[in-house]
């Protein structure tokens, strides 16, 4: 009689076979070269995949930040803080450009990038704002008096655009015109200048509380 065949079906697992000897599926890579990878089926091998050129290149450079000044300022004041020059940038405020303008209190940081690399992130700057002085609101007290308002370290007065010298937070009408008043506080913080305050008249010797003597010869 004619001989029976049995054809038997092989079930395999499906390998990776990587050009450096490893077998995982994924491979990270740490080191230069070309890379390709052939597919193991039981007895069956795969072709070459297309190769894969891996450059390394080196680790940029940790960003150095440069301060405009001095990161301690006064409220409604900003400081520019600068990264190195030739690369892409990321603040950690979400600036992108190699400076950014500080306005607000806080730690700042900065990456850098050249191509597919970032750097490590780099040292933080801290930005401290000082509270600066109530903008003066300028009003009379009695006649002959201005006051500014607002509590500060000191004032400084002006009177048709001549500063008043050793002034306080209360002055005396020098005459009519205008009257403006800046405050100063901690670290020679200052306010925002008053709103002009107009004197129309000179106070009139009865407005300064002066009164007539009369006299009467004997």
């Amino acid at each position: 009689s004619t001989p029976l065949f049995r054809r038997q079906r092989q079930m395999c697992i499906r390998d990776s076979f990587w050009s450096n000897g490893e077998t995982q599926q994924n491979l990270t890579v740490t080191n230069p070269g070309t890379y390709t990878l052939r597919s193991i089926s039981g007895q069956c091998t795969s072709n070459a995949s297309a190769p894969i050129e891996v450059t390394l290149v080196d680790q940029l450079p940790t960003p150095f930040i440069v301060a405009s000044g001095n990161t301690t300022i006064c409220d409604g004041l900003s400081v520019t803080l600068e990264g190195p020059a030739g690369y892409n940038y990321i603040w950690s405020n979400g600036d992108t450009s190699q400076t950014t303008t500080i306005r607000n209190a806080g730690d700042y940081s900065l990456r850098v990038r050249s191509g597919s690399c970032t750097s490590e992130v780099s040292s933080s700057i801290l930005v401290t704002i000082l509270p600066a002085p109530a903008q003066p609101s300028i009003s009379y007290i009695g006649w002959d008096t201005l006051d500014a308002g607002v509590t500060a370290n000191s004032y400084i007065w002006n009177y048709n655009n001549n500063l008043i010298s050793g002034s306080g937070r209360r002055i005396a009408v020098r005459g009519p015109g205008t009257y403006v008043v800046t405050g100063i506080g901690n670290r020679s913080c200052r306010s925002q200048l008053s709103a002009p305050f107009v004197v129309n008249t000179t106070p009139s010797p009865k407005q300064l509380g002066i009164s007539a003597v009369s006299y009467t010869h004997l």
